[in-house]
């Protein structure tokens, strides 16, 4: 059975009030009820409000039982396909943090996870809904300043999305968070954390009308985590053409081994930034 702190069952089971229920210590809790606000004014606009519009595409290097690397992929269209994704056996949320029916957590974290966030264009809602986002969020405790970067979509301006730029970080090497150091999950609360946006000249769509060629910026959002303990990587890539997702279908194939750069500790978080 796995075992899961209780602090840690407590935070992801009240993750709708992520990230206010982040267990962080050295972040100020006045820090998690600004980003509270933001996600309430924004997230009618830079989320999908339509349940039948949710895609979430994952990519994973998992090891098998005869210790070899392998690529998996797969879509998670909805909250039943998250939390089956994620290990989540919880049967009824409504139990409470103190009395969950079911283990919240079952799986430990593959050796690399890339979680793309898509949508139908840059200034169109990110294709997952608010309840999911916030999962996600709560489960991994994923640092909070990346919703800076994901509120920057679905503005309905042309290019307003690219005025925001930034790099986040945080590194803890000792005394990690008591709840996040999970063995059973491969966490050993000792990580470092980065949030940042990258940009690119890409060509528009070409017309039937044999107009002059056009150009403009898109940008990527990424969040990045490295465990230290574990050896294991966390990605989320906010991809609204699925470029990145694309260009990293080439360097993962999905059901091939993989060759030793993504082994040991050293070779997952070299393999995962050289993807």
């Amino acid at each position: 059975m796995t075992r899961i702190p209780p602090a840690f069952a407590s935070a992801y089971l009240d993750y709708q009030n992520y990230p206010e229920s982040h267990t962080s210590s050295s972040i100020l809790k006045t820090t998690f009820s600004g980003y509270r606000e933001r996600l309430d004014q924004n997230a009618s606009r830079t989320l999908s409000q339509d349940p039948n519009d949710i895609e979430i595409p994952i990519k994973e290097v998992q090891r098998t039982a005869n210790g070899a690397l392998q690529v998996y992929k797969e879509n998670i269209f909805d909250v039943a396909g998250l939390k089956r994704w994620l290990g989540d056996m919880q049967q009824n949320d409504l139990a409470g943090p103190t009395n969950p029916a079911g283990a919240v957590a079952t799986k430990p974290d593959p050796v690399s996870r890339f979680i793309f966030v898509i949508s139908n264009g840059p200034l169109f809602p990110l294709l997952l809904s608010r309840d999911m986002l916030l999962r996600i969020m709560a489960y991994h405790q994923a640092f909070p300043f990346y919703l800076d970067f994901l509120l920057a979509y679905g503005i309905q301006e042309e290019d307003r999305e690219l005025r925001f730029s930034g790099f986040r970080s945080q590194v803890t090497l000792i005394n990690p968070e008591p709840s996040q150091v999970i063995p059973d999950l491969e966490r050993s609360g000792r990580h470092f954390d980065l949030c940042y946006n990258l940009k690119a000249v890409a060509p528009l769509p070409k017309t039937s009308t044999g107009r002059e060629l056009k150009w403009k910026i898109r940008q990527t959002a990424i969040y990045h985590r490295f465990d230290l303990g574990g050896g294991t990587a966390l990605w989320m890539i906010a991809d609204p053409l699925s470029a990145v997702k694309n260009e990293l279908a080439e360097v993962l194939a999905a059901d091939e081994p993989l060759p030793s750069d993504f082994d040991g500790k050293q070779g997952a978080s070299r393999g995962g930034l050289g993807s």
